[in-house]
């Protein structure tokens, strides 16, 4: 599969190389008659403002050995060697012809084909580099994603090993899940299952899920505030879905360094949820990309958590399909509020 799917990246560039080679076999033929066309058009132009007096010209008997290039009508107009100028003639009489100094250049055929060949073949270097960089980029998201998935689901199946725990077990339920819903994103996943429950009964199953882990931790249990028994319309388990990302995120990335808020209100027919925290937060660039894939912000690498980096782009997916959103701003004085914003009930 490897090996394949590098054939899948080369391939289409090779066959660009191939029809690049093909055309810059022929790239000087294509610019010599563009260039002579060119020529032809300018010196007709010019032939034309002589024959009709436009320009001031100089008639006398048509000297020998003048090249005709083309007609003008039923005249002949041609480019040479006039009385010592490099002069467009048009013969108006038979023997007699009409001409005046041009300033009409021959294009520099051979250094523009030389030039269009060596711009082809820097784009098409470019075009393999950029292939080759996608290449080596998704193999690296792939033993990041790897590498975050074992240590992840490593934490529960620890203390499965040591003796039965509810929550680690449910923990690593939420956590296949979330892969299983990742590798859904690019195809077809069930729509949601709305229906009208109360947001602060969803919340205290996800947080039920952490409790003890909060508890452990200098900040303390997370605070609740706001209407909790405010109802929403949406899909109760991915509502859950939802607030363990957000409270898995919070407990490792942010509970180390001050309490966790949860606040619950209403807000122009949509109940928001904010999670405010006191942590090391996000730059403005950080907070643009942390719901792309794979995306893991430059802090929480330095905290060197586990994570897969799909959690937060697994919770806004679906807030998404239930018509709502989630959002990130910055916490004054330091630290992040994520905001869910679900449907109210009508």
């Amino acid at each position: 599969m490897k090996h394949l799917r590098a054939l899948l990246i080369f391939l289409p560039a090779l066959l660009l190389v191939g029809a690049a080679s093909w055309l810059y076999g022929d790239l000087e033929a294509q610019v010599e008659r563009w260039a002579k066309a060119r020529y032809l058009d300018d010196c007709r132009e010019e032939a034309s403002s002589i024959a009709q007096g436009e320009v001031a010209f100089t008639e006398l008997k048509r000297p020998k050995g003048l090249r005709m290039l083309d007609r003008l009508g039923e005249c002949k107009f041609g480019r040479g060697q006039v009385e010592g100028q490099d002069a467009v003639w048009v013969e108006v009489a038979p023997g007699v012809i009409r001409f005046a100094p041009t300033e009409v250049k021959e294009l520099p055929v051979r250094e523009l084909a030389r030039w269009g060949g060596m711009a082809l073949a820097a784009a098409m270097m470019a075009l393999l580099y950029f292939a080759v960089l996608s290449y080596q980029r998704d193999t690296r998201l792939r033993d990041d994603f790897l590498a975050a998935a074992s240590h992840d689901l490593m934490t529960p199946l620890v203390c499965l090993k040591f003796g039965y725990d509810r929550a680690q077990v449910e923990r690593l339920v939420r956590l296949v899940d979330n892969i299983n819903d990742f590798l859904r994103l690019g195809g077809r996943r069930p729509p949601p299952q709305l229906e009208f429950f109360a947001v602060g009964e969803a919340l205290k199953a996800a947080y039920a899920l952490f409790a003890a882990q909060y508890e452990d931790e200098a900040s303390g249990p997370v605070d609740f505030a706001g209407e909790l028994d405010l109802q929403v319309e949406a899909d109760r388990g991915r509502t859950e879905q939802i607030f363990w990302n957000l409270f898995g995120n919070e407990l490792k990335y942010a509970a180390p360094y001050g309490p966790v808020k949860v606040k619950v209100f209403a807000n122009k027919g949509m109940v928001n949820v904010e999670f405010a925290d006191e942590g090391p937060g996000m730059g403005w660039w950080q907070r643009r990309r942390c719901f792309d894939r794979y995306y893991r912000a430059r802090t929480v690498l330095e905290s060197g958590k586990g994570g897969f980096g799909i959690g937060l782009c697994n919770a806004r997916e679906h807030a998404r399909a239930m018509h709502g959103s989630l959002k990130v701003r910055p916490n004054k004085p330091h630290g992040c509020v994520f905001t869910l914003a679900l449907p109210a009930k009508i």
